[in-house]
């Protein structure tokens, strides 16, 4: 985790993603109080059970948000791609995280201490509108994304996995998409069995839609995989 000294940096975000229309004051009475993070591949914003500290604006990048279960097995429950918030759950009934957010790629997001929100932002009937309008919304998808789990076939869910988690290299001045976790996580976050999910996996190096080498899996036929994909976890 980075923290980015730069107020013009942090400026330009809150104009792009209209920050200030979250908040009946003008936001210059809360710009002391934000901070700009900036989170690598891999690295978590937050774990299950840390202490909350920061509600975050989730400006940019990539993460995937997961839950642990009491039996320790992990569970996915929805994507980050756009602008959303993190940490509004925890806002009014926890002081530590409940779920875990991981960067998939470079993550940028705007964070504001939870004593601050809690102390100024309560009682603020904008604030509180836009948050419960971000929660309704992803509700809607964590149920989506919890029916998918248990309807459609491991093919699906697991192309759509893929399709969100695979980025860029540029290998011997070959650019191409790799998809490289940890598979016995991957197993337990899409609820299948690690001999079904390299079952799976073999199937789609037969059809030509993967390569596996050494310390990943290329993809080889992007339009395939998007095909299986069919826009879940969107």
């Amino acid at each position: 985790m980075e923290k980015i000294k730069n107020r013009k940096k942090l400026h330009d975000y809150i104009e792009k993603f209209q920050i200030s229309n979250f908040f009946s004051e003008d936001i210059s009475d809360y710009m002391d109080y934000m901070v700009l993070y900036h989170f690598v591949r891999n690295e978590y914003i937050f774990q299950s059970g840390e202490t909350f500290s920061y509600f975050y604006f989730f400006l940019e990048g990539k993460a995937k948000i997961y839950q642990t279960l009491s039996n320790g097995k992990r569970l996915l429950l929805c994507f980050y791609e756009n602008f959303n918030i993190l940490g509004e759950v925890e806002l009014f009934n926890s002081n530590s995280f409940t779920t875990n957010a991981q960067a998939i790629d470079d993550v940028y997001c705007i964070g504001i201490p939870r004593n601050k929100v809690r102390e100024f932002l309560l009682d603020d009937p904008i604030f509180l509108k836009n948050i419960s309008c971000l929660l309704a919304e992803k509700l809607s998808r964590i149920t989506l994304n919890s029916s998918i789990n248990q309807l459609y076939p491991l093919k699906n869910k697991l192309a759509g996995y893929i399709s969100k988690t695979s980025y860029l290299i540029n290998e011997e001045n070959r650019p191409h998409f790799i998809f490289k976790e940890n598979l016995s996580e991957i197993a337990e976050l899409l609820g299948t069995s690690y001999r079904h999910l390299i079952r799976t996996l073999d199937q789609f190096c037969n059809q030509n839609i993967l390569s596996k080498k050494k310390k990943y899996y290329e993809i080889t036929d992007e339009n395939q995989l998007k095909h299986l994909a069919m826009d879940l976890y969107k």
